[in-house]
């Protein structure tokens, strides 16, 4: 069995010079690597390596570059997660109007499982989870806490507050076609003409992830999601993204691109270019520190066709 052993600053220094990288400051390098996980970092390293080589770095590459990338992935997650933020209360806002008006504000009736699809294998898995939280989470959360001492129930525009984003999307899953319908008309900003609901279940469930990641520290600006697939939509065909032989979509139904898609889908025109053209400026400043990869280089890396900005005008 392989062994990995630990490694301290020093050693990992001497390991990437070995490699080609250069430390211009080493001293500011030795304290980046004693106040961030070098596992953690080597995530950002792919884009600085030279192609058809797992392990020398491009020429010039400063382990500047290195950091210069985790940086720019926390902007990134931070200016995404301002948005989705916002797209989380706006689902559990549309999903308690919909749950309160037709069903009570009392939890014990509104989580009856025949208010839901009893035809779902999920139903129950979501109805537990969702009692779950209510009892951990809510026990912590001052308005549930006093709506359950004071009334004796919680009606759902109060327990959405202490719901994760992962609880509202399973939840949203198990509901009746004829809510989850109801719902869609409440939070998408552009009609999906066909397959609404099932689209509607991707578009939530990939927001919804890539908003854990975001509050999670997770690598975001490259990732590829491991299952959630959002399909083709309309705006694909737009856009000169990669497909397989046969003619089938790859780009733009797990990654990034998919994500801006989605957001697209859920929030207002104004607001959606205003973070789009944040997402720019962010581009191009990091690009412009790099001496190893250019603008189109690094929007490519991301999963993002070149021309992504003209997502702002569809």
């Amino acid at each position: 069995m392989l062994v990995k052993e630990y490694k301290n600053p020093d050693e990992i220094i001497n390991i990437l010079t070995s490699r080609g990288m250069l430390f211009s400051q080493p001293i500011v390098a030795k304290k980046h690597l004693n106040e961030i996980n070098y596992f953690f970092l080597k995530g950002y390293q792919k884009l600085l390596i030279k192609r058809n080589d797992g392990e020398e770095y491009k020429n010039n590459c400063d382990f500047n570059e290195l950091i210069n990338l985790y940086f720019f992935d926390k902007e990134l997650k931070a200016l995404l997660l301002e948005y989705l933020l916002d797209i989380e209360q706006k689902i559990k806002t549309a999903m308690s109007n919909i749950i309160s008006a037709k069903y009570g504000v009392k939890d014990r009736r509104y989580l009856m499982s025949k208010n839901f699809d009893t035809n779902s294998p999920y139903l129950q898995t979501a109805l537990l989870t969702v009692k779950n939280q209510k009892k951990s989470y809510g026990e912590k959360n001052t308005a549930v806490k006093y709506y359950k001492d004071t009334y004796g129930y919680v009606p759902f525009y109060v327990l959405s507050k202490c719901l994760t984003f992962g609880a509202i999307k399973k939840l949203y899953n198990v509901m009746k076609q004829v809510d989850q319908a109801a719902i869609c008309n409440q939070i998408l900003f552009i009609n999906i003409n066909k397959k609404k609901i099932s689209k509607t279940k991707q578009i939530i469930a990939l927001v919804a992830d890539v908003r854990n990641m975001c509050a999670h520290d997770e690598i975001v600006f490259d990732f590829v999601h491991r299952s959630i697939d959002i399909g083709e939509f309309p705006e694909h065909s737009m856009f000169n993204l990669k497909r397989t032989k046969e003619g089938n979509l790859i780009q733009g139904r797990k990654d990034l691109f998919a994500l801006l898609l989605c957001m697209k889908y859920l929030m207002n025109r104004t607001d959606y270019n205003k973070m789009i053209q944040k997402l720019d400026s962010l581009i191009i400043k990091t690009s412009s520190k790099s001496k190893v990869y250019t603008k189109d280089e690094l929007i490519e890396y991301m999963n993002l066709p070149i021309d992504y900005l003209k997502i702002r005008q569809i």
